[in-house]
């Protein structure tokens, strides 16, 4: 009688821990089967934000604003590069002296230096010629104005002394004194009083703690200067 109870007991036992091994067993599927889904569906997750992410960097690198200061210093250079004036209508520039010859390097013009004097070669304008042949106008002046990454009224004073330059015998120092007075173009010397021009540029080379000119021309170069700027034919405009 022992020994049946015994087997009866061993028996039970026995289906007791092979239910527990099975239901473990089919709780760890179960387990496995939804880490499965899960795992898919961070997967499309993740793929769906990479795509929106690379969407959104896309239309960012699409909308993203382009530097101004290169684009428009290249888009100038190339429209002045290769062309000997900026406006086909330009007359043709009358000059007494070669403007691209020795001494009349770009640099030659008061307040261009080395920097300035490089961006204006790159920009096609090595001689006091190129510069003037491309600053005729105001708006020419302001593109050039971009290129050396100046005022424009410095463009202006250059433009004024290379137009008075075109006069022989007046240098560059004669010229920024001349302009100093007021007189910015050939043509506007053309009309003055020799002796009044005289007197004014004295005047405008003591004014300052520094002097433009070491001296200041004679009456007799002013006379001149008069004189051959009246047969010139008019070129910077103002």
């Amino acid at each position: 009688m022992s020994y049946l109870i015994s087997q009866i007991f061993f028996c039970l036992l026995l289906a007791f821990l092979l239910g527990l091994f099975l239901g473990w067993l089919l709780f760890r599927c179960r387990c496995e089967q939804q880490q499965g889904v899960c795992n898919n569906k961070d997967h499309q997750q993740f793929q769906q934000t990479g795509q929106q992410t690379y969407q959104v960097n896309r239309v960012q690198e699409t909308a993203q604003p382009v530097s101004s200061a290169a684009p428009v210093a290249a888009a100038v250079v190339s429209s002045f590069a290769g062309s000997d004036t900026v406006s086909p209508a330009a007359p043709s520039l009358d000059s007494r002296v070669d403007l691209s010859g020795p001494g009349y390097e770009i640099e030659t013009l008061e307040g261009i230096g080395p920097k300035i004097g490089e961006r204006m070669r790159e920009a096609g304008m090595p001689t006091v010629k190129d510069f003037i042949s491309r600053a005729r106008l105001s708006e020419h002046r302001e593109q050039i104005a971009q290129i050396a990454r100046v005022m424009k009224v410095d463009v202006d004073l250059w433009a004024g002394m290379a137009d008075l330059m075109r006069v022989s015998g007046l240098n560059h120092q004669a010229a920024e004194l001349i302009y100093k007075t007021g007189i910015k173009t050939a043509e506007e010397l053309g009309a003055v009083n020799a002796s009044e021009l005289k007197a004014q540029a004295e005047s405008a080379n003591a004014a300052g703690a520094k002097r433009i000119a070491p001296t200041v021309p004679s009456l007799d170069e002013f006379v001149n200067f008069v004189a051959v700027a009246k047969q010139l034919k008019a070129f910077v405009k103002f």
